[in-house]
């Protein structure tokens, strides 16, 4: 009669009680669809389940490629406790990423503002440390999206997978436009074609997504 939460990171879970199905998230509900994926906490009642119960188990993984984690990870992260217990002890999982998205904002805002401030002064930069900010900025994004208790504080739980692959792959182009200048001649022609590539691709996958 206790209530558990269980960690899904991409993952449908079936929960059967000698027999009797308790819990089925791949049941659709107003929350998501049949297709959803994500990474959230399942709050379920484990009504008159004693340990003589049979016990069964099963997990589906929503991608062809497999998510061997997400499976360690949901049997490591069973917890049983208040719901104000357990809030605090998942928000202590994240605090450390946290911190570190924290201090990449900072550290982007500070380029971005020098980026600007020589620019009105008419130092010609190039866009080089815009890109640079920008791209740090998605990427502490992505460090604040990419943690265990992102559900607790941000509940629209497709919008934080989108926002997390959303900043990674432009991240990703950011930076690798940044760095496009410590090649030479053939080098930089050829890496240059294969950011424009990619950069056609991630803008393929966003509206294929949509």
């Amino acid at each position: 009669d206790e209530v558990m939460f269980l960690y899904l990171d991409h993952t449908d879970v079936i929960i059967k009680v000698n027999g009797q199905e308790m819990v089925n998230t791949f049941m659709p509900t107003e929350r998501m669809a049949e297709d959803f994926c994500g990474v959230y906490w399942y709050e379920c009642l484990m009504q008159g389940v004693t340990k003589d119960d049979y016990i069964e188990i099963m997990l589906h993984c929503a991608h062809d490629f497999g998510h061997n984690n997400a499976y360690h990870d949901f049997v490591d992260r069973f917890y049983t406790a208040p719901a104000y217990f357990l809030r605090g002890v998942i928000l202590q999982m994240g605090t450390m990423s946290r911190m570190m998205a924290l201090m990449g904002v900072v550290l982007s805002l500070l380029i971005l503002g020098f980026s600007l401030a020589f620019s009105r002064m008419g130092f010609s930069s190039g866009g080089k440390p815009t890109i640079l900010g920008l791209s740090s900025l998605l990427m502490s994004g992505y460090i604040a999206l990419d943690t265990p208790d992102v559900a607790l504080w941000s509940e629209v739980i497709l919008t934080n997978t989108s926002g997390l692959h959303l900043c990674m792959m432009l991240a990703a182009l950011g930076f690798g436009f940044f760095i496009m200048d410590i090649f030479e001649h053939e080098k930089k022609r050829v890496a240059m074609i294969a950011l424009y590539a990619m950069a056609i691709f991630d803008g393929a996958v966003i509206l294929l997504s949509g």
